[in-house]
């Protein structure tokens, strides 16, 4: 993909999950944020944000949610959200970002990086700036 029009998607793509993923942790939606972050991680959808499709980056976080919830029910169960909105944001756009950084697959980024290793990272790293983080982030990969 051109690099020029990954940099336009860049920040929209980035917010799309920040929110996404703070917009999960909602206490009406009653999901398992560790099976939401594994599954999406994994989904088509990602892997379309990954590509820079500009339909589903254009898309709002209840948009991409939506054809979450009728393509990937799997990702979307019931059980606790164990983080709060801040750092379940934090880790959305941070994965994000790694991904256009390190312009590895998110399904790599992920298998390197799993959930349970971002959430350990957010204390160290969230008072950073992006760049830092990403950067340290990267390195890890």
């Amino acid at each position: 993909m051109d690099n020029d029009v990954r940099a336009l998607y860049k920040e929209d793509i980035a917010e799309l999950q920040r929110m996404l993923f703070e917009e999960v942790t909602r206490y009406e939606y009653e999901v398992d944020f560790k099976t939401f972050v594994d599954g999406y991680m994994n989904c088509d959808y990602r892997e379309m944000l990954d590509n820079c499709n500009a339909r589903i980056a254009n898309m709002t976080w209840d948009e991409l949610l939506s054809y979450i919830r009728v393509n990937n029910r799997d990702i979307l169960v019931s059980g606790i959200t164990d983080i709060d909105r801040l750092q379940a944001g934090w880790i959305g756009r941070i994965y994000s970002l790694v991904q256009f950084e390190s312009q590895q697959d998110s399904r790599i980024i992920y298998q390197k990086i799993p959930y349970e290793r971002i959430k350990t990272l957010f204390i160290p790293l969230h008072t950073t700036s992006e760049e830092i983080a990403v950067r340290k982030i990267v390195e890890l990969l």
